[in-house]
């Protein structure tokens, strides 16, 4: 779980308020785990605006869609209004050229365990990275599950086909 325009927030807003946001994420992940799958999940802060889940695969959708539509309700209350209003905050981009960033939003990177198996858990982090990164190229807060196969062991170069699923409010 990671937070979209993070950095344009932090610096039009400062440190306390991107605090806040970083809370309020924490806090919106702990209930949307609690009420869905909190016997058997784990939450784990990985450090900055990044957040871990482990939960079992029939709870991943419904985790998600809570998140992402509890995050989008709540955000707002750490924006001025016209900010709000605008839809936007202007900020340096990393190659220090001023653009227009959009407010912020929630990406899921999923991966699951149900077709796949993984050798490491350095691949899981890869595969997991990957997924974040595509839900990043949708608008607004979203998710991407992995649903590739584990590629049989006599063609391990060959990559399958791979279909993500995303969900967008």
């Amino acid at each position: 779980v990671d937070l979209d325009n993070f950095k344009v927030f932090n610096d039009s807003y400062g440190f306390a308020r991107g605090d806040e946001a970083i809370l309020l994420v924490a806090h919106l992940v702990q209930h949307a785990v609690a009420i869905h799958d909190g016997r058997d999940a784990f939450v784990g802060h990985i450090g900055g605006d990044d957040f871990a889940i482990l939960t079992t695969p029939t709870a991943v959708d419904v985790i998600c869609q809570t998140l992402i539509s509890s995050f989008d309700q709540a955000i707002g209350q750490l924006y001025h209004p016209d900010d709000l209003q605008r839809g936007f905050l202007s900020g340096l981009d990393r190659h220090g050229m001023l653009r227009r960033f959009g407010l912020l939003s929630v990406s899921i990177g999923v991966v699951t365990t149900e077709r796949r198996s993984f050798d490491s858990p350095n691949e899981l982090a890869r595969v997991a990275a990957e997924m974040k990164h595509y839900a990043k190229t949708q608008l607004g807060s979203s998710y991407a599950v992995n649903r590739r196969m584990t590629p049989p062991r006599s063609a391990a170069t060959t990559r399958l086909s791979s279909t993500t699923k995303t969900w967008s409010c």
